[in-house]
C-alpha cells in the first residue's frame, strides 16, 4: 500500500476497502457482492475511518481504535448468508 495512503488510513478501514473492491472483480458474476453488500461494507470502512481519526488525534497508537468487541468478526459477508 502507498504509505501515504497506510499514513491517512486504518488499516482495518483500507482493508475492508480492499476486500469488498477485489470481490467486485470477481471473474464469476455469482461471486460478486451485491449492492447492498457494497454499500454496508464501504459504510463500515467508513466508521472505522471516522472512530480511527478521532482517536488517532490523541494517541499515538498504530492499533485500531476500537475494541475488539466492538468490530465485527467477519465484515465482508453476504447479507443473504447470514
Amino acid at each position: 500500500m502507498d504509505q501515504a495512503v497506510s499514513r491517512a488510513c486504518s488499516d482495518e478501514s483500507a482493508r475492508t476497502v480492499m476486500e469488498i473492491c477485489l470481490r467486485c472483480l470477481a471473474k464469476e458474476p455469482a461471486q460478486r457482492p451485491s449492492v447492498e453488500d457494497v454499500l454496508w461494507n464501504l459504510q463500515f470502512a467508513a466508521q472505522v475511518q471516522d472512530d480511527w481519526r478521532g482517536d488517532s488525534r490523541s494517541t499515538t497508537s498504530e492499533e485500531s481504535p476500537l475494541s475488539p468487541s466492538q468490530i465485527p468478526r467477519d465484515p465482508i459477508i453476504s447479507r443473504t448468508d447470514a
